[in-house]
């Protein structure tokens, strides 16, 4: 039975669990997502469901003018005396927000990676309002800054994981996308998120 259903529906089949994409090409994925003039050609569409969620999560409202959009990969820290080494995984930049989001699938984190990223974005982001996202595959927490600096600061960070945010962001775009070839692959990547990744509290 499963083979005749899977000459028509191929239920296995998932083209990143053949790639197996690693950190850098997770982060490229989300970012080829969020981008307004990305390949595919939703617009803003998958930046506006991503900042809906950051609101959701923040209970803060998040105006941008998405005209004045830049989403980029890798920033280096450049504003840091002697952390210009640093690189940031995403950083979105508005006329009137700075997002920062450090991706952390599996690896642990540098000495005073997080310190370094949130003192960056403060300097970088002026009179701006700015975020700091760190998004752990797992859900473990940041061990790279102080308490001291997040008790201060509660309101620039967000500690998620993928299946609390990256699901649901995916979930939605699914809903929303309106070329089904993206569809599949926002289900492929939301399927092998969910295979691959267990927050801690959720157990083995």
């Amino acid at each position: 039975m499963k083979k005749e259903i899977d000459r028509y529906l191929s239920t296995d089949f998932n083209l990143i669990e053949i790639i197996q994409p690693d950190e850098n090409k997770i982060s490229d994925v989300i970012k080829l997502l969020l981008e307004p003039d990305g390949v595919h050609g939703q617009g803003v569409l998958f930046l506006k469901i991503f900042l809906k969620k950051l609101e959701g999560f923040t209970n803060k409202d998040i105006f941008i003018d998405f005209s004045k959009v830049e989403i980029e990969r890798e920033k280096t820290t450049s504003l840091l005396k002697d952390k210009e080494n640093r690189r940031i995984d995403l950083l979105i930049k508005s006329d009137s927000y700075v997002i920062g989001i450090e991706n952390k699938p599996w690896a642990g984190e540098q000495e005073n990676q997080l310190e370094d990223y949130f003192n960056y974005l403060k300097e970088l982001s002026g009179s701006k309002e700015f975020l700091l996202i760190y998004l752990h595959g797992f859900g473990e927490k940041p061990k790279s800054i102080s308490e001291k600096t997040v008790e201060k600061n509660s309101d620039k960070f967000l500690f998620t994981s993928y299946r609390k945010f990256l699901i649901p962001w995916l979930n939605d775009c699914y809903k929303e996308c309106e070329s089904q070839k993206v569809r599949f692959f926002l289900k492929d990547f939301k399927e092998w998120i969910l295979k691959n990744f267990r927050d801690i509290e959720e157990g083995n």
